[in-house]
């Protein structure tokens, strides 16, 4: 079943590990047939979780690894690019090892 973008992105920023993958694996499927419109709604959105100070560790490492997949496939604007950069850097410090290996994926 085919789902929303918002659901997908639900899931990818969601508690439980299965449920974050799950979600990346949905979003892979979406950004490989996605316009630039939608691409353009992943970006934003993903931007808004990566810069949300509240969200739990789980958000922080499922936008990590989300935007990591956006970027990978050649797909995002160079703005995305070198802002999940910036954010990766600065997830380094996080205090939840989850997320500085996220945080190290991207920036490798």
């Amino acid at each position: 079943m085919a789902q929303s973008l918002e659901e997908t992105l639900v899931l990818v920023t969601a508690d439980k590990k299965l449920d974050r993958d799950r979600g990346l694996a949905e979003l892979n499927r979406k950004v490989s047939n996605a316009n630039p419109n939608e691409m353009q709604a992943i970006e934003t959105s993903l931007a808004r979780f990566m810069q949300d100070s509240t969200a739990g560790w789980e958000t922080h490492q499922g936008a990590l690894l989300a935007a990591k997949l956006v970027v990978a496939n050649h797909l995002s604007s160079d703005p995305f690019a070198a802002e999940l950069r910036v954010h990766a850097l600065h997830e380094l410090n996080n205090t939840e090892a989850r997320v500085r290996l996220a945080a190290g994926k991207v920036v490798a």
